[in-house]
C-alpha cells in the first residue's frame, strides 16, 4: 500500500507471464491468437463495466507488439523511455498534469487517450512521469482506434435497370460515412455496425469511381471502388458461316467430322447448339482431320408486350406507360434510337418499348400507340330537388369521372365525401364556396360554385 509498482504481462503463443519489478511472478500455459477488434482500450477500467475499475495510481502505461523477453523489462522498468524504442505501439507517461487528454509519446503518436469520470491528478513515481492519474470515481482512459477501411468486397459490372449485388466496405474506428460522391444515379451507401453497404438499381450507364469519406475515432479516410454500367448489347437477327473463325489456310467448313460437301459462307447458323468442322487446304492438299467447333445461338430476347392503345391526360409521361417484361425500355423509333427517360412528357403518337434479359435487348419493338385526352371538367348542381330539408341539402357532381374531393368553406360536410353527392350542414351564413377536385391517374380537374346562405329563421 502507498507504494509503486512496475507490472508486465507477456504473451508469445505458448505462455501468459507477470512480471512485477522487473521479476518473473507468474506463467501460465495458454495458445491461440490475439483477435483484431475495433472496441476501445480501456486503461484502469473494465472492459464492459465502468463500475470496475483500479483503486490506485497508475502511470507510465506502456504497448508493445512484440512479446518482451525477462531480460529487456529487467533492463527498462524503472527508465524513462524515448518513444522510438523497437516494438513500442503506445507510450502513455501520464505527465500532463491537467486535462482530460494523454498523448502518446511512441513514434507516429497515434492512439491518444481521452480521460473519464475525472480522475485525479497526483504526484508519479519519477521524475520523468511528474504526475500520475489517481484512480477514484471509477475512471478509465479510452484509447480510439485509427479509422481504417478494407477494400471494396467487389468491382461489379452489370447492366443499366439490374439489381446491383450489394457492395461492402469493412472499417473499424469508424462512426459515420460522408456524402457519397461518384455513384451512379440509382445507387446509394448506407453505413451500419462498421460496414459500408452499396446497394440500388442503376439508372444511368457509364464506369463511375466513387468515394465515400468516412470520419470517426482517429483521423479520415476514403472507401473508394469502381462500377462500370453497360448499356444492353443487340444480337444480330441472323449469323452466317463467315462468322466462324478458325486459324489455318483456307479454312473450309463442314456440317460433319468426315465427307460431305463445303458449307457456303452465306449459309445461316440456326439457333441452339451445334457442331461444325473446319479444315485447310495446304500446297493444294485439304487436310483429313478436321477442327471441331460449337457454335452456339442465342436468339434476342422477344419484344415485350401490352396494349397497343393507351390513352392519358396532358400531364403524363413515359414512366406511365405500361409493358409486360424485364427491363423495359421506350423509344421513339422502331429501331435504333436513343432510350427515353422515364420523366420524358407524352405526346400524342406511337412509342416503342423493348426489353432487356441478360444485357441483351430484344431486337422487336412493342408498339403502342399515345392518345392525350384532357380531363373533363366537373359541374356542380344542388341543392337537389327533394332535399332542401334541414338539417342539410345535397349538392350533386357531374362529369366527374375519377376520385372525387369535395372542399366546402362556412359548412361542415355530412355525408358523401368521395361520391358524386355529398350532404352539407352550413354553419355561417353569406356567401361560401363548394369546390369538387377529380383526379384520374396523373390527370386532375377542379370546379367550384359559390352559394348563399341565409340563415335559418
Amino acid at each position: 500500500i502507498n507504494k509503486w509498482y512496475h507490472l508486465a504481462g507477456t504473451y508469445d503463443g505458448t505462455n501468459l507471464k507477470v512480471y512485477v519489478n522487473g521479476v518473473l511472478d507468474g506463467t501460465a500455459a495458454c495458445s491461440g491468437n490475439f483477435i483484431s477488434t475495433a472496441a476501445e482500450l480501456k486503461i484502469g477500467g473494465g472492459l464492459s463495466n465502468n463500475s470496475e475499475y483500479f483503486p490506485g495510481s497508475i502511470s507510465d502505461v506502456r504497448l508493445w507488439s512484440v512479446a518482451r523477453t525477462a531480460a529487456e523489462i529487467s533492463a527498462s522498468y524503472n527508465l524513462d523511455l524515448v518513444g522510438n524504442e523497437s516494438g513500442l505501439v503506445a507510450l502513455y507517461k501520464m505527465g500532463e498534469g491537467a486535462g482530460s487528454t494523454l498523448s502518446n509519446s511512441a513514434t507516429g503518436n497515434l492512439y491518444p487517450g481521452t480521460l473519464v469520470n475525472s480522475p485525479a491528478w497526483v504526484a508519479g513515481p519519477s521524475a520523468a512521469s511528474a504526475c500520475s492519474l489517481q484512480m477514484t470515481n471509477a475512471p478509465t482512459v479510452t484509447v480510439t482506434p485509427n479509422i481504417t477501411v478494407n477494400e471494396a468486397s467487389s468491382a461489379p459490372s452489370l447492366c443499366i435497370g439490374t439489381a446491383l449485388t450489394a457492395i461492402t466496405h469493412t472499417t473499424t474506428g469508424a462512426t459515420e460515412i460522408g456524402v457519397a460522391t461518384g455513384l451512379p444515379a440509382g445507387v446509394t451507401a448506407a453505413f451500419a455496425s462498421n460496414t459500408i453497404t452499396i446497394s440500388g438499381t442503376p439508372t444511368a450507364s457509364g464506369t463511375y469511381n466513387y468515394s465515400i469519406p468516412i470520419t470517426g475515432g482517429c483521423g479520415s479516410g476514403n472507401a473508394t471502388g469502381t462500377i462500370t454500367v453497360n448499356l444492353p448489347a443487340f444480337v444480330p437477327a441472323v449469323r452466317h458461316i463467315s462468322d466462324l473463325t478458325a486459324t489455318g489456310q483456307n479454312i473450309k467448313w463442314y456440317a460433319a467430322a468426315m465427307g460431305g460437301t463445303a458449307l457456303a459462307s452465306s449459309d445461316v447458323l440456326p439457333t441452339g447448339t451445334t457442331h461444325y468442322y473446319a479444315s485447310q487446304t495446304v500446297s493444294g492438299v485439304e487436310s483429313t482431320a478436321r477442327f471441331d467447333v460449337t457454335a452456339t445461338i442465342d436468339p434476342t430476347p422477344c419484344a415485350p408486350t401490352g396494349a397497343a392503345d393507351q390513352d392519358f391526360c396532358f400531364a403524363a409521361t413515359i414512366a406511365d406507360l405500361t409493358a409486360t417484361g424485364s427491363n423495359i425500355r421506350w423509344y421513339t423509333t422502331s429501331a435504333g434510337g436513343t432510350a427515353l427517360s422515364p420523366s420524358t412528357l407524352l405526346s400524342a403518337g406511337t412509342y416503342y418499348a423493348t426489353q432487356t434479359i441478360d444485357c441483351t435487348e430484344s431486337a422487336s419493338r412493342l408498339a403502342v400507340t399515345v392518345t392525350l385526352t384532357p380531363l373533363a371538367t366537373p359541374s356542380i348542381g344542388g341543392p337537389a330537388t327533394g332535399y332542401t330539408a334541414t338539417p342539410g341539402y345535397f349538392y350533386n357532381a357531374f362529369n366527374a369521372t375519377g376520385t372525387k374531393l369535395w372542399i366546402v368553406t362556412g359548412g361542415t360536410i355530412l355525408q358523401g365525401q368521395g361520391t358524386t353527392m355529398i350532404k352539407i350542414q352550413w354553419t355561417s351564413s353569406g356567401t361560401q364556396t363548394i369546390t369538387i377536385q377529380v383526379t384520374n391517374g396523373s390527370c386532375q380537374a377542379t370546379n367550384s360554385k359559390q352559394v348563399s346562405v341565409t340563415p335559418t329563421p
